[in-house]
Order: structure tokens, then sequence, then C-alpha cells
């Protein structure tokens, strides 16, 4: 009977690797997609641009990762690929550095 529970705590293990690796590997590519956004557009709507072209990129090139997942799932999938953005892309935090700064010091026209 214990023999049974081995395989079954290997499986669980391995579909959270590869759920982990799916987000990573968005994360990832999106950060490298970041580094080409101009400073000039919308730092938060470039960036969405760069998470949704990486995710087809990465269910195109690794098709054994794209999960079937509802919207709400999605959305927490979503949410962890910014979480790690956030916390692996440098990029990103120059990049909306650079916007903000941008924004605030806009020449006047006169």
């Amino acid at each position: 009977m214990k023999y049974l529970y081995i395989p079954l705590i290997i499986i669980l293990f391995s579909n959270s690797l590869f759920a982990q690796a799916y987000e990573e590997k968005i994360s990832n590519l999106s950060c490298i997609l970041i580094e080409s956004i101009d400073t000039s557009t919308d730092i938060n709507t470039s960036m969405k641009k760069c998470i949704l072209k990486a995710k087809f990129d990465v269910e195109k090139e690794f098709p054994e990762l794209k999960p079937n997942l509802s919207t709400d799932e999605l959305r927490k999938k979503y949410t962890v690929i910014l979480e790690l953005l956030a916390k692996n892309c440098k990029v990103l935090a120059t990049k909306k550095a650079a916007y903000n700064k941008n924004i605030r010091y806009i020449r006047s026209e006169n």
C-alpha cells in the first residue's frame, strides 16, 4: 500500500513543477520583451502586450506546458507572472522609472 503513495506523490510534485516552469518561462520571456519597450508609451499597456506575446510564444514552443484553465485560474496565473516579473525583472523597474520621469517632466510648448 505504501508503494502506491510514492508514484502519487511524484505525479503531484511533477505537476506543480510543470506549472511553475510555465509561469517562469512566460515571465523570463516577458522580461526580455520588456527591454524593447519605448518609455514614451504607457508601460503597463506595453507590459501586458509583452506578457501575452510571451504566453503565446511559450505555448507554441512548449505545447505540453499549456494548461487548460478557467478564466479565474488564468487570472491567478497572470498575478503570479506579474509577481515574478516584479521580483526578477530589473528592466521593468527601470522602464517604469523612465516612463514616470517622461510623464512628470514633459516640456512645455511655450
